[in-house]
Formats: structure tokens, sequence, C-alpha cells
């Protein structure tokens, strides 16, 4: 491991996606960060590696970076709306805007139209 945690975690991702079955669901509660998970452990490793490195880009300012992060982990989400929701509103009240963003996004693309 190199003191570098965003090349780090960008090498750990390379070596999870070129190995392993990455099936997988990150089956979400109403408690923001609380899941069950359901596929191989490879894929739990991959999911949480995109959260985290989405955390670190974040943390370094790198915003668009931190947003695909994000993005790729929710890929691995099942979430219903309402706890999307709660997700969205609470990583906005502890400054995580990137991450916000991307659950915002999805709401609204979930929302139905009125």
């Amino acid at each position: 491991m190199t003191r570098n945690a965003l090349s780090d975690l960008r090498h750990a991702i390379n070596l999870l996606l070129a190995n392993g079955d990455l099936t997988g669901t990150a089956i979400c509660s109403s408690i923001p960060d609380y899941y069950n998970w359901q596929g191989t452990e490879a894929a739990e490793m991959i999911y949480l590696s995109f959260r985290e490195l989405g955390y670190a880009e974040e943390q370094a300012g790198q915003f668009s970076e931190a947003i695909a992060a994000y993005q790729k982990a929710a890929a691995f989400e099942t979430i219903s709306m309402a706890d999307l929701e709660t997700w969205a509103e609470s990583s906005f009240s502890v400054g995580l805007a990137a991450r916000a963003w991307v659950e915002f996004d999805r709401l609204i693309a979930i929302e139905p139209s009125r």
C-alpha cells in the first residue's frame, strides 16, 4: 500500500474487476449506509471500494470523479424511493454533496410524474 489512498483504491478496484464473479446486490435499509449483501464477496468488495473511492475523491475536491464512483456503487443498490430520499437527505446533511447528488438524481429518475 502507498500513502495515496486514491491510487490504492483505484488499483484495488482494477484487481477486483479483473478477477471473480461480480454479481450481487446491496439491499438497502431505511437507515443510511446499512445494507444486507446478497451476492459474492468480490462484488461486495467492489461495491464498498466504489463507495470509498467516491468519498476519497470528494474529499480531494474531485467532484466529477466522486459522482462517477458513487454512480457505480449505486448500480449495486436496491432501495425503496422513501429510503433513497432518507439516504439523500442524510448524505447532504453530513456534507457528502457528490453522493447526495447521485441519490437525488436517482430520486428524480424514479419519481412518478404528476
